[in-house]
């Protein structure tokens, strides 16, 4: 590929993740690339034999803890710092997921990011400013109702949302969090134990019984937006989950979806994008949507305004074809890159003709706590007699063949799950849902199943 300028960088562009996931499909990329992870486990240590990959070196692989506090232990440890950022001038830094706290760490340590500046992701990514602004750029946007204030007196709150919304309905707090503060609400009583824990401010949504969630992956550029999908969302299969609203991945799988609702959420992309960049949002931003099987409205659900999981599946996907992946654009936002020598990229679309590709995330469907007892370590595996046979430590998209799995993320042997807790995340070269139904295939279920009893024993 053409890497005029590239070859004397500005600064090392450096990915802070709990556990490599989505970073490493760049190590091959990348000279001027440096992974920096919490655990000393197998896959680090796989890792570092051969890429530019640092770690915290965390022991206790038993104990959970979220992505988010590992990074901020990481960044507020000075002196792992200066070991792992030995110049903090000429570096700038990326997370999947980020955070008030992530910030403040960042200024108070003087490093640069690789992402749009953290008020604005808090702006723009707010759900409880959706409706506002789906209002200015005339989109449609399911009817809700807004409760920003922490006083707010929840049961004069459940009879308005009764009165203007239906019941059941809808509540979530502003974060979204993947659906992990998203609940059904239907009763008096069920306001008062779900908003509790998001402190009065929330969203209430009317309830839309017969939808599908869709996904699509923009990054917005200077001059141009990247729209990748629509693509459907994995959410509220008991197979994956016992949350109904917990968002567990994604699949390329077309179609439910005529070239007439294509042409609709794409359009609506383009408005979303270039309202973003008129705020001075650059990079990905990842736009969720509702389509209302009854009505066949397509309503926006939330916009998220930093890496998202598609990008790891994107990233993978679009290095099998050839083509420059999506997060080199955001990356090239930033900062001067310097590319590995003899790179060369296909420009086009991706092509989904010959076959589809899904990312998946188990969770913990029980009601109960659960402790794991078989690791799954990170490389693509087969599935033979209901057994997991390991056949490579590879971990890029393009590696995996037709009916083999590629695990990018395992929960440690002796950690305690909570119900919800991520078992493992997959990803496959096919899709996962049926032909012109929105459930998964007989074949997909008894792989989940398989995965979460490889893992998996009751307390």
């Amino acid at each position: 590929m053409n890497t005029e300028g590239s070859s004397s960088p500005d600064c090392q562009v450096i990915f802070f993740e709990k556990t490599p996931f989505m970073s490493v499909e760049l190590l091959d990329l990348l000279q001027n690339f440096k992974i920096v992870t919490y655990d000393d486990d197998s896959l680090y240590r796989h890792l570092r034999q051969a890429w530019n990959i640092d770690s915290y070196l965390n022991k206790d692989l038993a104990k959970d803890i979220d992505s988010d506090k590992a990074v901020e232990i990481m960044l507020a440890d000075q002196e792992f710092l200066s070991r792992a950022l030995p110049d903090r001038v000429n570096s700038t830094v990326l997370f999947f997921f980020m955070n008030h706290n992530i910030d403040e760490l960042l200024h108070t340590a003087e490093i640069q990011m690789s992402l749009a500046p953290y008020r604005l992701q808090e702006v723009l990514g707010d759900k409880l400013n959706l409706p506002s602004i789906c209002q200015e750029l005339a989109l449609p946007c399911n009817s809700s109702l807004v409760f920003k204030d922490v006083s707010t007196d929840l049961e004069m709150a459940f009879e308005e949302c009764k009165e203007g919304l239906g019941v059941p309905f809808i509540l979530q707090g502003s974060l979204g969090v993947s659906g992990e503060d998203t609940f059904l609400v239907g009763s008096i009583e069920d306001i008062f134990e779900k908003a509790q824990g998001l402190r009065g401010v929330f969203k209430a949504t009317k309830y839309l019984r017969n939808n599908i969630p869709i996904s699509v992956h923009l990054t917005v550029l200077e001059e141009k937006t990247l729209i990748r999908g629509p693509f459907l969302q994995l959410v509220g299969f008991p197979e994956l989950t016992s949350m109904p609203f917990k968002f567990a991945g994604n699949d390329t799988n077309q179609s439910l979806f005529s070239a007439s609702l294509v042409k609709t959420v794409r359009s609506m992309c383009e408005k979303i994008a270039e309202h973003a960049r008129g705020k001075g949002y650059r990079g990905i931003l990842g736009v969720d949507f509702l389509w209302d099987k009854e009505t066949n409205i397509v309503y926006v659900q939330e916009l998220n305004t930093r890496l998202v999981g598609l990008t790891r599946l994107l990233t993978g996907m679009q290095k099998d074809q050839g083509l420059l992946p999506d997060i080199i654009k955001h990356l090239e936002e930033f900062s001067v890159l310097d590319y590995v020598d003899g790179l060369e990229f296909l420009n086009g679309e991706i092509d989904l003709s010959e076959h589809d590709y899904a990312q998946v995330i188990v969770y913990n469907n029980s009601h109960s706590t659960v402790t794991v007892a078989g690791y799954l370590e990170p490389g693509i595996y087969h599935l033979e007699n209901d057994a997991f046979r390991k056949v490579n430590f590879l971990l890029r998209v393009k590696d995996l063949k037709d009916g083999e799995i590629l695990v990018t993320y395992s929960a440690h042997t002796g950690r305690e799950l909570p119900p919800g807790g991520i078992v493992a995340r997959i990803i496959l070269k096919k899709t996962i849902i049926a032909r012109e139904k929105y459930e998964i295939e007989p074949w997909a279920g008894e792989l989940i199943a398989s995965v979460r009893n490889h893992a998996l024993t009751s307390v």
